[in-house]
């Protein structure tokens, strides 16, 4: 049998003054395919192969030709993109130049990464014992901790590879001696202070930290409380700044409102019991707590006392005593040196169990 011959094809159009354009194959000679009938579209076997339109079978268009046009609306559902596996957030830290536009900072990256090959994995670890990630199967999900920091960082240059390329690619002009390292260090200093003061200004609002979990208008901070903004309208939302013993301060107070609970627990004391608990904000505006679990020292490691904050055991670190229930939250810490002097397990003991030392020399 003869071949069968096709034209690709591309058709420029105008339906509404509005352009279109069609690419496809025209049919020039059956040939073989004259064997097989068609389906009830009126494509043969191999256009039905492939769903895009480099492979549709066009008409014989004539250059200038008009006629009517019935347009055909499918319509499809996107799909989500595939979770992270340590495979492939290894690689991507190691291509982190691929998220980025300037060529430049790509090159940087691509020698550099995120992190060095020694120190990805272990990277990935820290975010999973800090629960900001966590396992399942074999893929890694953001935890709502860790969606909940991400939400909390309003500069969006230190969510972004592009700080990394950044940084990097000054290093590599330093090491050729392109850029001056005090010139870079001013900028790191200028860039920190831009930071600090944006960061306070976005976060710390006292005229909005939130919505109110009633009506949903904005909450302000009062004397003693936090309120509605809509009081004169006749919301009576109200949280007090003290609450079991916790100080509410403002940037916390704005993490209530934005996700209805604490991203990590903090010390409470319920009719004179110390907790660590995580609190939450129901929709009637009552604030609520959830004790939280405390974790032990390992059989391996002495106590040296009780943690004042959560009621975990304090043990020796290298550089501090430290509390055991440090991956829930607390963050209770004594560390060895304090002020030039170094601070001996036994005086450590003494202020856990007394809460306060004799007279000290040497500071």
């Amino acid at each position: 049998f003869p071949p069968c011959i096709k034209a690709v094809t591309v058709v420029d159009a105008l339906a509404a003054e509005e352009p279109f354009r069609a690419r496809g194959k025209v049919l020039v000679d059956a040939g073989w395919q004259a064997l097989y009938a068609k389906d009830k579209a009126g494509q043969s076997g191999d256009a039905k192969q492939g769903k895009d339109d480099s492979v549709q079978e066009l008409p014989d268009f004539q250059q200038g030709e008009s006629n009517p046009h019935e347009p055909s609306l499918p319509q499809f559902k996107t799909s989500a993109p595939k979770r992270f596996n340590e495979a492939t957030l290894l690689q991507l830290m190691e291509t982190a130049g691929k998220t980025v536009t300037d060529e430049a900072l790509k090159e940087a990256l691509k020698e550099k990464g995120v992190g060095t090959p020694a120190t990805r994995a272990s990277i990935i670890e820290v975010l999973i014992q800090r629960q900001y990630v966590e396992r399942k199967k074999k893929n890694l999900i953001s935890t709502e901790s860790g969606r909940g920091l991400i939400s909390l960082i309003q500069d969006e240059r230190l969510k972004s590879p592009e700080l990394t390329g950044d940084w990097e690619f000054r290093l590599k002009q330093m090491e050729r001696g392109e850029y001056d390292p005090v010139q870079f260090m001013t900028e790191v200093g200028d860039y920190t202070r831009e930071i600090l003061q944006c960061t306070s200004a976005k976060t710390v609002n006292p005229a909005n930290l939130g919505a109110c979990p009633i009506c949903n208008a904005a909450v302000i901070r009062g004397k003693s409380a936090y309120g509605c903004s809509a009081w004169k309208q006749g919301c009576k939302f109200v949280l007090s700044v003290e609450q079991w013993g916790l100080s509410i301060q403002p940037e916390l107070a704005r993490e209530i409102f934005a996700h209805k609970r604490t991203l990590t627990p903090h010390p409470i004391e319920i009719d004179g019991r110390k907790l660590f608990a995580t609190l939450s904000l129901d929709k009637k505006g009552q604030l609520g707590y959830a004790e939280a679990e405390v974790a032990k020292k390992e059989a391996d490691q002495e106590a040296l006392g009780v943690c004042p904050t959560c009621g975990g055991d304090i043990v020796a670190g290298g550089k501090a005593y430290g509390c055991s229930n440090w991956r829930n939250g607390c963050k209770f810490v004594i560390w060895k040196t304090m002020a030039q002097r170094e601070i001996s397990l036994e005086v450590a003991q003494q202020l856990l169990s007394a809460g306060t030392t004799e007279t000290l020399s040497g500071f």
